[in-house]
């Protein structure tokens, strides 16, 4: 299969009517129910000041595009620990073909990561496509139990410090 150029576009509103469709999917909406486009807009126009403990000093909201397309949506905090957290939402009718690893490789060595010495992604231990899919691209385990929280996170090192 051959990939058409991927391209990563901040979300606005008028990408609200198609990502919005992603969550009628069962998938989605269980592991991204309440947190849906409209949440993550908001958030990146008003960022919170801190996540635990880490001050926030950027948040974005990309919409990845393949051949014109959005295939994905990516969520992601930058800190004062020289640290990112990222989320994911792939379009329901392409999840299984790689295109979620290849969104977030594309975010990885864009210029969006300059100063980033580590990612971070928070996963439920059942969500298994985000775990083969953050795995996928190069993210570790960082231990084997779950938080208090019911989390477990997977890192990146070295994105673009």
């Amino acid at each position: 299969m051959t990939r058409k150029l991927m391209e990563l576009v901040p979300l606005d509103a008028d990408h609200l009517p198609i990502l919005s469709k992603w969550w009628l999917d069962p998938e989605t909406k269980r592991w991204m129910g309440g947190y849906p486009p409209e949440m993550a807009l908001r958030l990146a126009a008003d960022p919170p000041p801190e996540f635990r403990g880490r001050r926030v000093i950027d948040r974005q909201a990309l919409v990845v595009l393949e051949g014109g397309e959005p295939r994905a949506l990516i969520d992601f905090e930058r800190y004062d620990d020289s640290s990112a957290g990222l989320g994911i939402v792939v379009e329901p009718s392409v999840r299984g073909r790689g295109v979620g690893r290849l969104a977030l490789h594309f975010l990885l060595g864009s210029d969006r990561m300059t100063g980033v010495a580590r990612a971070f992604a928070g996963i439920e231990p059942d969500n298994i496509a985000s775990i083969r899919c953050f795995e996928g691209a190069g993210f570790v385990r960082e231990s084997q139990e779950p938080d208090e929280e019911g989390i477990v996170y997977y890192s990146y090192e070295s994105v673009r410090h």
